[in-house]
């Protein structure tokens, strides 16, 4: 028996497909970030950061890092940073930085 085509399942068929692409993407983007996190907070000699909403934390005793959303609150409370930036490094993201060692 030929099933027959509905135009809105098709649709809806396309859009889930692209959501998944998109996430699929998105999921790989994160992992890349999260490794180079964990380089830099390695490299500066830092175990715990908060910015923007996100708090990271290295998990003792492994190279993992623990990542998770806060909320406001925590980010205002968290205003001290653990392992300032050395001098000459003005905290901002070096292209170069997050492609040393990155996997391509």
């Amino acid at each position: 028996m030929e099933q027959v085509r509905d135009r809105m399942l098709d649709r809806l068929c396309e859009s889930i497909g692209d959501t998944r692409d998109q996430m699929n993407r998105l999921r790989q983007d994160e992992a890349a970030d999260t490794s180079n996190a964990l380089r830099r907070m390695q490299d500066k000699g830092t175990s715990h950061y908060i910015h923007a909403g996100v708090e990271l934390t290295r998990v003792p005793g492994s190279d993992k890092l623990r990542v998770r959303r806060t909320s406001a609150d925590d980010a205002q409370e968290a205003n001290t940073v653990e392992g300032e930036a050395g001098a000459g490094d003005d905290g901002q993201i070096d292209q170069t930085d997050l492609n040393d060692g990155a996997e391509g």
